[in-house]
C-alpha cells in the first residue's frame, strides 16, 4: 500500500532495538539508552500506552490534490487470541482516482504487555491488490503465511507488523534528530527498522491546527509501509500523539495524503 518505507524478553522489560537509540549531535552520534520506567510499564500485565480501546481517528484521502475517499485508524475492544490479550487494531483506506484506486484494510493484534504481533491481515483491493494473513508466534520466534508452506523467524521475542509499528512509536520518547533502529519488524528480512525524527512542525488538518512531530519510517520490505516508497508521519507533540497527517509516496500510485478529520 501506502509508501512509508516504515520496519520483550520479559513482561517487566520492554526491549527497544538492542536498547539503544542514536541521535546526531553535529560532532558525533550520541547513543541513548532507554530506560524501561519512560516507556511506561505500569504492571507485568500491561503497558501504558496512549491509545484505549474505542479510539477511533477518521481521515480525508486524497489523490494528490483531488480529495478521493475516507480512512481509518481504529483501536478495538481486547480480545483473547491463544490466551493472550490482545489489541484488535486497524488500519483502512478507500478511494478512486481513474484509473488509479485503492480498497484496503489492514487488522492487527497486539499484545497488551509489549504490542508485539500475533496476527497480522493485509487484505488490498484495487491497483495493488494483495491478501496476506499471517499467525505470528512471539515466544516461539516465528511466523507461518496461513494457506501457503512460507515461514519463517523473528528476530525478537516481541516482533511488530506494520500497523502495530504505527502505534509503538506512539509510545516513544520522540526526541528531534534521534533515529531509532529497532530489529522489531516479524519479517527478519525486514529489519532494522529506522525511525528517523525529522522536526517539529505545525500542520493544519480539516481536524484543525497542530503541533506535531514529524518521523520519517523505514521498513524494508512490501506492504503498507514498504514497497519502494518514502513517507513522513506527523504525530501530535503530546502525550495522545494521534496521527494528523501521513504523505506517502510509492511506485504505481499517485501521492496518498491522509488528513485528520475527526477523533471518536
Amino acid at each position: 500500500m501506502m509508501g512509508v518505507r516504515f520496519g520483550a524478553a520479559c513482561s517487566s522489560l520492554l526491549i527497544v532495538a538492542a536498547g539503544a537509540v542514536t541521535a546526531q549531535t553535529g560532532e558525533q552520534d550520541r547513543v541513548l539508552l532507554i530506560d524501561p520506567d519512560s516507556l511506561g510499564l505500569v504492571s507485568e500485565e500491561t503497558l501504558q500506552v496512549p491509545f484505549a480501546p474505542g479510539e477511533e481517528l477518521i481521515y480525508e484521502v486524497r489523490f494528490g490534490r483531488r480529495v478521493v475517499g475516507e480512512g481509518f485508524l481504529r483501536v478495538g475492544e481486547v480480545e483473547t487470541l491463544r490466551g493472550r490479550r490482545t489489541y484488535h487494531a486497524q488500519m483502512g483506506l478507500e478511494g478512486s482516482l481513474w484509473p488509479f484506486s485503492v480498497d484496503y484494510q489492514y487488522d492487527s493484534w497486539m499484545d497488551v504487555t509489549d504490542l508485539a504481533s500475533h496476527r497480522y491481515i493485509q487484505d488490498q483491493k484495487g491497483t495493488d491488490a494483495r491478501y496476506r494473513a499471517y499467525e505470528i508466534y512471539p515466544r516461539e520466534r516465528r511466523w507461518e503465511l496461513l494457506g501457503t508452506d512460507q515461514t519463517g523467524e523473528t528476530l525478537s521475542e516481541a516482533p511488530l507488523d506494520q500497523v502495530s509499528f504505527l502505534y509503538f512509536v506512539r509510545t516513544l520518547p520522540l526526541e528531534v534528530g534521534a533515529e531509532y533502529e529497532l530489529d522489531r519488524y516479524f519479517k527478519e528480512d525486514g529489519n532494522p527498522v529506522l525511525i528517523r525524527v525529522l522536526r517539529r512542525e505545525t500542520i493544519r488538518v480539516p481536524a484543525g491546527e497542530f503541533q506535531c512531530v514529524v518521523i520519517e519510517p523505514v521498513i524494508r520490505t512490501s506492504g503498507l509501509f514498504g514497497d519502494g516508497g518514502q513517507a513522513e508521519v506527523f504525530l501530535t507533540d503530546d502525550e495522545d500523539r494521534h496521527m494528523v497527517y501521513m504523505l506517502s509516496r510509492v511506485k504505481w500510485l499517485p501521492d496518498i495524503h491522509l488528513s485528520l478529520k475527526e477523533v471518536r
